[in-house]
Protein backbone atom coordinates (compact mmCIF):
# COMPACT_ATOMS: atom_id res chain seq x y z
CA UNK A 1 0.00 0.00 0.00
CA UNK A 2 1.48 3.28 -1.03
CA UNK A 3 2.22 5.88 1.63
CA UNK A 4 -0.90 7.84 3.15
CA UNK A 5 -3.31 5.40 1.48
CA UNK A 6 -5.64 4.09 3.99
CA UNK A 7 -5.95 -0.33 3.95
CA UNK A 8 -8.78 -2.11 5.51
CA UNK A 9 -8.59 -5.70 7.01
CA UNK A 10 -10.56 -8.06 8.76
CA UNK A 11 -9.71 -9.33 12.19
CA UNK A 12 -11.48 -10.54 15.51
CA UNK A 13 -11.20 -9.15 18.80
CA UNK A 14 -11.92 -11.12 22.15
CA UNK A 15 -13.97 -10.44 24.96
CA UNK A 16 -14.70 -12.54 27.72
CA UNK A 17 -13.39 -15.47 25.62
CA UNK A 18 -16.00 -14.56 22.85
CA UNK A 19 -14.17 -13.67 19.27
CA UNK A 20 -16.19 -10.91 17.56
CA UNK A 21 -15.52 -10.36 14.01
CA UNK A 22 -14.02 -7.10 13.30
CA UNK A 23 -12.91 -4.42 10.01
CA UNK A 24 -9.76 -2.32 10.72
CA UNK A 25 -8.53 0.53 8.76
CA UNK A 26 -4.44 1.38 8.86
CA UNK A 27 -2.35 4.14 7.66
CA UNK A 28 1.24 2.67 7.63
CA UNK A 29 0.81 -0.44 9.34
CA UNK A 30 -0.81 1.60 12.17
CA UNK A 31 -4.75 1.16 13.09
CA UNK A 32 -6.54 3.88 13.38
CA UNK A 33 -10.54 2.76 13.07
CA UNK A 34 -12.35 -0.37 14.46
CA UNK A 35 -15.73 -1.39 13.07
CA UNK A 36 -17.98 -4.26 13.06
CA UNK A 37 -17.66 -7.20 9.96
CA UNK A 38 -20.53 -7.36 8.42
CA UNK A 39 -20.13 -10.89 7.40
CA UNK A 40 -19.33 -12.22 10.56
CA UNK A 41 -22.05 -13.43 12.41
CA UNK A 42 -20.97 -12.17 15.83
CA UNK A 43 -21.46 -8.48 14.73
CA UNK A 44 -22.75 -8.04 11.33
CA UNK A 45 -21.42 -4.62 10.82
CA UNK A 46 -21.84 -3.85 14.30
CA UNK A 47 -19.87 -2.93 17.18
CA UNK A 48 -19.17 -2.14 21.22
CA UNK A 49 -17.59 0.87 23.13
CA UNK A 50 -15.03 -2.07 23.78
CA UNK A 51 -14.30 -2.12 20.28
CA UNK A 52 -14.00 1.04 19.43
CA UNK A 53 -11.80 2.49 22.31
CA UNK A 54 -9.24 -0.97 21.65
CA UNK A 55 -7.42 1.05 19.63
CA UNK A 56 -6.42 3.74 22.32
CA UNK A 57 -4.29 0.79 24.27
CA UNK A 58 -2.04 0.84 21.12
CA UNK A 59 -1.88 4.97 21.58
CA UNK A 60 -1.11 4.83 25.22
CA UNK A 61 1.31 6.75 26.76
CA UNK A 62 1.44 5.13 29.60
CA UNK A 63 1.77 1.48 28.26
CA UNK A 64 5.02 -0.39 29.83
CA UNK A 65 8.03 -0.20 27.48
CA UNK A 66 10.25 -2.78 29.70
CA UNK A 67 9.86 -5.56 31.72
CA UNK A 68 8.83 -5.24 35.32
CA UNK A 69 9.52 -7.54 38.17
CA UNK A 70 8.86 -7.47 42.15
CA UNK A 71 11.43 -6.84 44.85
CA UNK A 72 10.52 -6.21 48.56
CA UNK A 73 6.79 -6.29 47.69
CA UNK A 74 7.05 -3.89 44.82
CA UNK A 75 7.15 -3.83 41.28
CA UNK A 76 10.21 -2.00 40.00
CA UNK A 77 11.25 -1.38 36.23
CA UNK A 78 14.26 -3.96 34.40
CA UNK A 79 15.78 -3.80 31.46
CA UNK A 80 15.51 -6.22 28.30
CA UNK A 81 18.95 -7.58 29.25
CA UNK A 82 18.56 -8.30 32.54
CA UNK A 83 15.44 -10.10 31.42
CA UNK A 84 17.51 -12.25 29.04
CA UNK A 85 20.15 -13.27 31.61
CA UNK A 86 17.90 -14.38 34.66
CA UNK A 87 15.97 -16.21 31.94
CA UNK A 88 17.84 -18.18 30.59
CA UNK A 89 19.17 -19.60 33.58
CA UNK A 90 15.60 -19.94 35.06
CA UNK A 91 14.08 -21.40 32.15
CA UNK A 92 16.35 -23.96 31.15
CA UNK A 93 15.73 -25.28 35.39
CA UNK A 94 12.16 -25.57 34.22
CA UNK A 95 12.39 -27.32 31.54
CA UNK A 96 14.87 -29.86 33.30
CA UNK A 97 11.94 -30.67 35.35
CA UNK A 98 9.25 -30.34 32.74
CA UNK A 99 8.05 -27.07 34.10
CA UNK A 100 6.95 -28.42 37.53
CA UNK A 101 6.04 -25.36 39.30
CA UNK A 102 5.63 -22.56 36.12
CA UNK A 103 2.15 -21.09 36.13
CA UNK A 104 1.06 -18.47 33.31
CA UNK A 105 -1.50 -16.30 33.83
CA UNK A 106 -3.47 -14.71 30.81
CA UNK A 107 -6.71 -13.08 29.65
CA UNK A 108 -8.72 -15.36 27.74
CA UNK A 109 -8.27 -15.49 24.21
CA UNK A 110 -9.37 -17.94 20.87
CA UNK A 111 -6.57 -16.28 19.07
CA UNK A 112 -5.20 -18.99 16.43
CA UNK A 113 -1.91 -17.21 17.31
CA UNK A 114 -1.89 -17.53 21.15
CA UNK A 115 -2.87 -20.71 21.11
CA UNK A 116 -0.51 -22.13 18.69
CA UNK A 117 2.28 -20.31 21.05
CA UNK A 118 0.54 -22.48 24.26
CA UNK A 119 0.75 -25.79 22.12
CA UNK A 120 5.01 -24.98 21.95
CA UNK A 121 4.87 -23.96 25.57
CA UNK A 122 3.50 -26.97 26.33
CA UNK A 123 5.86 -29.23 24.65
CA UNK A 124 8.72 -27.78 26.49
CA UNK A 125 6.56 -27.89 29.46
CA UNK A 126 4.36 -30.48 30.02
CA UNK A 127 3.96 -29.61 33.73
CA UNK A 128 3.35 -26.25 33.69
CA UNK A 129 -0.01 -24.62 34.33
CA UNK A 130 -1.68 -22.08 32.30
CA UNK A 131 -4.16 -19.80 33.90
CA UNK A 132 -7.02 -17.41 31.43
CA UNK A 133 -8.42 -14.60 33.87
CA UNK A 134 -10.76 -11.98 32.34
CA UNK A 135 -12.43 -9.44 34.50
CA UNK A 136 -15.95 -9.08 31.84
CA UNK A 137 -16.08 -13.27 32.27
CA UNK A 138 -19.00 -14.97 33.68
CA UNK A 139 -17.36 -17.44 36.09
CA UNK A 140 -20.72 -18.09 37.81
CA UNK A 141 -22.82 -19.04 34.27
CA UNK A 142 -19.60 -21.26 33.37
CA UNK A 143 -19.70 -23.25 36.94
CA UNK A 144 -23.36 -22.96 37.02
CA UNK A 145 -23.58 -24.86 33.04
CA UNK A 146 -20.43 -26.83 34.23
CA UNK A 147 -22.44 -27.92 37.11
CA UNK A 148 -25.37 -28.57 35.45
CA UNK A 149 -24.20 -30.32 32.36
CA UNK A 150 -20.84 -31.97 33.40
CA UNK A 151 -19.15 -29.92 31.47
CA UNK A 152 -17.77 -26.08 30.05
CA UNK A 153 -20.64 -25.02 27.73
CA UNK A 154 -21.61 -21.01 26.71
CA UNK A 155 -24.75 -20.93 25.96
CA UNK A 156 -25.97 -19.12 22.65
CA UNK A 157 -29.48 -17.42 23.07
CA UNK A 158 -31.72 -16.32 20.59
CA UNK A 159 -33.97 -13.52 22.01
CA UNK A 160 -35.77 -12.81 18.33
CA UNK A 161 -37.55 -15.80 19.01
CA UNK A 162 -38.57 -14.94 22.92
CA UNK A 163 -41.90 -13.70 23.55
CA UNK A 164 -41.24 -12.93 27.13
CA UNK A 165 -37.63 -12.27 28.98
CA UNK A 166 -36.82 -12.76 32.03
CA UNK A 167 -33.19 -11.20 32.88
CA UNK A 168 -31.85 -11.68 36.60
CA UNK A 169 -28.97 -9.31 37.27
CA UNK A 170 -27.71 -9.68 33.75
CA UNK A 171 -26.90 -7.08 31.87
CA UNK A 172 -27.27 -8.15 28.28
CA UNK A 173 -27.79 -5.14 26.64
CA UNK A 174 -24.71 -2.97 28.33
CA UNK A 175 -22.01 -5.50 29.79
CA UNK A 176 -22.40 -9.09 28.16
CA UNK A 177 -19.35 -10.54 26.00
CA UNK A 178 -21.93 -11.08 23.43
CA UNK A 179 -24.09 -7.97 23.85
CA UNK A 180 -23.81 -7.13 20.35
CA UNK A 181 -25.88 -10.66 19.18
CA UNK A 182 -28.20 -10.13 22.43
CA UNK A 183 -29.12 -6.56 21.49
CA UNK A 184 -30.00 -7.32 17.93
CA UNK A 185 -31.98 -10.34 18.91
CA UNK A 186 -33.83 -8.43 21.24
CA UNK A 187 -34.47 -5.33 19.28
CA UNK A 188 -35.54 -7.82 16.53
CA UNK A 189 -38.97 -8.88 18.55
CA UNK A 190 -39.68 -5.29 19.42
CA UNK A 191 -41.35 -3.99 15.85
CA UNK A 192 -44.81 -3.58 15.93
CA UNK A 193 -45.15 -4.39 12.35
CA UNK A 194 -44.63 -7.87 13.57
CA UNK A 195 -47.96 -7.94 15.44
CA UNK A 196 -46.59 -8.74 18.67
CA UNK A 197 -43.69 -7.37 21.28
CA UNK A 198 -41.76 -9.05 23.26
CA UNK A 199 -41.64 -7.93 27.32
CA UNK A 200 -38.57 -7.67 28.63
CA UNK A 201 -38.58 -8.41 32.55
CA UNK A 202 -35.49 -7.04 34.84
CA UNK A 203 -34.72 -8.49 38.62
CA UNK A 204 -31.80 -6.51 39.16
CA UNK A 205 -29.54 -5.20 42.38
CA UNK A 206 -28.28 -2.03 40.79
CA UNK A 207 -29.73 0.08 37.79
CA UNK A 208 -28.04 -1.03 34.30
CA UNK A 209 -28.58 -0.37 30.49
CA UNK A 210 -31.15 -3.44 30.12
CA UNK A 211 -32.78 -2.91 33.36
CA UNK A 212 -33.59 1.25 31.83
CA UNK A 213 -35.00 -0.24 28.80
CA UNK A 214 -36.86 -3.19 30.41
CA UNK A 215 -40.97 -2.74 30.16
CA UNK A 216 -40.92 -4.18 34.26
CA UNK A 217 -37.90 -3.56 36.67
CA UNK A 218 -37.82 -4.70 40.22
CA UNK A 219 -34.71 -3.65 42.25
CA UNK A 220 -33.88 -6.28 44.46
CA UNK A 221 -30.72 -7.84 46.55
CA UNK A 222 -28.81 -10.11 44.75
CA UNK A 223 -29.03 -12.28 48.05
CA UNK A 224 -32.60 -12.25 47.30
CA UNK A 225 -32.52 -13.46 43.21
CA UNK A 226 -31.24 -16.52 44.20
CA UNK A 227 -34.65 -17.56 46.07
CA UNK A 228 -36.37 -16.01 43.08
CA UNK A 229 -34.56 -18.01 40.71
CA UNK A 230 -35.40 -20.75 42.74
CA UNK A 231 -39.30 -20.12 42.55
CA UNK A 232 -39.48 -19.92 39.23
CA UNK A 233 -37.83 -23.03 38.33
CA UNK A 234 -40.23 -24.67 40.44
Amino acid sequence: TAPGVPEAYATIMDVGGVSTGHLVTSYNGRPTKLEGNPAHPGSLGATTRYGQASVLDLYDPDRSHEPRHVHDGARARATWDSWDKWATGHFDELRSSDGEGFWILSESTRSPSVEAQQVQLRAQFPKATWVTWDPLMNSNEAAGLESAFGSRFRPVYDLSKASVILSLDADFLGLHDDMLTLSRGWAAGRHPDHGSISRLYMVESGLSITGARADDRYAMASSRIVVLAARVAA
